[in-house]
């Protein structure tokens, strides 16, 4: 189609006011408002709130280490591991032992060889040493 020169201005204003009075009886013309049917279904009620919300990443590393059987594992697994060093390093440790004695009796007997000025013993001697040899 080939226009004179004059009418393509006429035709280009022709279709701008076109388009243009077409969009503005689009958005003027109100939208019918869509109402949804009423449903009374328990199973599309919002969920409860939960029994327990995690405010800061601290709270979920708590409640990670708490209740993650993986991470429980993981954690006793390096306890067992340390130890196992601990009793590693025990074997070539040097060991020291000691051992003693005492002996205290504390039943004594005073026996009298003659009349009071005479010498008295003492059983057992007090102080006495006794020698073992074994």
């Amino acid at each position: 189609m080939t226009l004179p020169r004059g009418s393509w201005l006429s035709f280009t204003l022709a279709v701008g006011l076109t388009t243009a009075s077409a969009t503005a009886n689009a958005q003027s013309a109100p939208e019918p408002a869509y109402h949804p049917p009423a449903v009374s279904d328990p199973m599309l009620a919002p969920p409860p709130a939960p029994a327990q919300q995690i405010k800061s990443w601290e709270d979920a590393l708590v409640l990670l280490r708490a209740h993650s059987p993986d991470y429980i594992a993981s954690f006793e697994s390096v306890k067992r591991a340390e130890a196992q060093s601990r009793i590693a390093l025990a074997a070539i440790l040097p060991v020291l032992s000691g051992q003693g004695s005492y002996i205290h009796q504390f039943v004594t007997e005073t026996i009298a060889l003659g009349p009071p000025p005479a010498p008295a013993f003492v059983t057992p001697p007090p102080f006495a040493v006794v020698a073992k040899y074994e």
